[in-house]
């Protein structure tokens, strides 16, 4: 939906709960950016995270003033991309190499892979909401944030998971 729309019933309760995946998103991100140290991985990051907290602020502005800020939500859909498009080009830029060979391997083994694995299969599904359920409905917004924060909390139990073991793996060596 392009148009600037409302969402039925929103209430500061599901304004709150669209905050949750932004704070384990960002959350996650630093615990990443801390160890690669790159400039282009947190300036990506920030900006995805911050494209994810206007979407979160437009919700809550509606649930508390009624009024709707419209382009806080319809920048996520341009802002967002743009963010993960500098966290996945910065590796060719340069980054603790060390660290970044040491997250990568902890993060294609167990348990972090399967968290990986379940928050990517909850952004599919995210997908499929998408076109699947109408965002005007209060319904379709709680399905919605309710699959997203499973995912967001799955990828962060992933990142905690590879920090770890990748910690450990360091102090092993």
């Amino acid at each position: 939906m392009d148009t600037p729309y409302t969402v039925e019933g929103v209430s500061v309760g599901m304004a709150a709960m669209d905050l949750v995946p932004v704070v384990l998103y960002g959350t996650g991100c630093h615990m990443v950016g801390k160890r690669l140290r790159n400039p282009l991985f947190t300036a990506g990051a920030v900006v995805s995270t911050a494209s994810g907290a206007g979407k979160a602020a437009w919700k809550m502005i509606q649930a508390t003033t009624g009024k709707n800020v419209f382009w806080l939500a319809d920048q996520m859909h341009r802002v967002m991309p743009a963010g993960f498009a500098a966290m996945a080009a910065a590796p060719l830029v340069g980054s603790n190499r060390d660290a970044a060979n040491a997250l990568l391997r902890a993060s294609a083994s167990q348990p972090a892979l399967g968290f990986f694995a379940t928050g990517a299969a909850g952004m599919g599904l995210m997908g499929y909401w998408a076109r699947a359920l109408d965002p005007t409905k209060s319904r379709s917004n709680w399905i919605e944030q309710t699959t997203n924060v499973a995912a967001q909390a799955a990828f962060f139990a992933g990142v905690v998971s590879a920090v770890l073991a990748s910690e450990r793996a360091g102090a092993a060596e």
